[in-house]
């Protein structure tokens, strides 16, 4: 029998419950709770706790969550696709929190939320306009004025990101979540896509397949492969070639 750790809000705050239990227990109060204990660990450890300039910080915090909710909004049951999830998520709330969102979101997954998860550098780009190379590079502040905006000189554009408010906006996004949770009711669709997607992250793992025989070792000599940017980036790229 498979078991799933699941929030119950009370005390414990978490049970260990078999997964039918999970699917008669686990209703629009628990889902309605856990997204507010997301919301609160998010305010404290990204906007109360940090410091100023600290800005990778806010970042991680906000893209982390962004990739949870979106498994729950999209009842998303394995690990993959956590890239459509959380852009699905980003366009959908924080898009109705800042239009720009709408367009901008997959690129900012691809720049900000890869570079800095993978390799502690948020990614520069490229791109074609009028049969010419222009550069799409980084910029993060503490303004709130400057959040979305674009920066040009010559063939070289910076993207900027105010952290603050990407965190608050995530936030705000956490709440219109809510919303519609509470709007849809307990017989909704969108409560039965975000069970599927809790059970997905806390149900319990199992140990690990044997480990197939040694790959012979990638001759370090060969030509790397040209690194692009994801197809999702492409409304993205799409809106700053318009507005630049």
């Amino acid at each position: 029998m498979e078991y799933i750790y699941t929030f119950v809000g009370g005390h414990p705050d978490y049970v260990w419950l078999s997964k039918g239990a999970f699917y008669r227990q686990f209703g629009l109060t628990q889902a309605l709770g856990y997204l507010e204990r997301i919301r609160g660990t998010l305010a404290h450890e990204a906007k109360q706790e940090r410091c100023k300039k600290c800005f990778y910080t806010g970042l991680r915090h906000a893209f982390a969550d962004i990739d949870g909710l979106g498994k729950l909004y999209n009842g998303a049951f394995g690990p993959e696709s956590t890239a459509p999830n959380a852009i699905a998520f980003g366009i959908r709330y924080l898009g109705w929190i800042n239009d720009r969102y709408k367009n901008l979101f997959g690129l900012l997954f691809d720049m900000y939320r890869h570079g800095l998860m993978h390799t502690h550098l948020i990614r520069t780009a490229r791109y074609k306009k009028n049969g010419r190379w222009y550069f799409l590079g980084w910029a993060m502040t503490d303004d709130r004025q400057d959040h979305l905006a674009l920066r040009t000189d010559g063939r070289r554009t910076l993207l900027i990101v105010s952290v603050p408010q990407l965190v608050d906006d995530t936030i705000s996004a956490i709440d219109r979540f809510g919303s519609d949770l509470r709007a849809a009711g307990p017989n909704s669709r969108l409560l039965s896509r975000f069970k599927r997607g809790y059970q997905g992250t806390s149900t319990t793992l199992r140990e690990p397949e044997p480990l197939p025989p040694v790959k012979k070792a990638i001759s370090m000599t060969r030509t790397p492969k040209r690194l692009r940017l994801k197809e999702y980036s492409r409304p993205g790229i799409d809106w700053i070639r318009r507005n630049t």
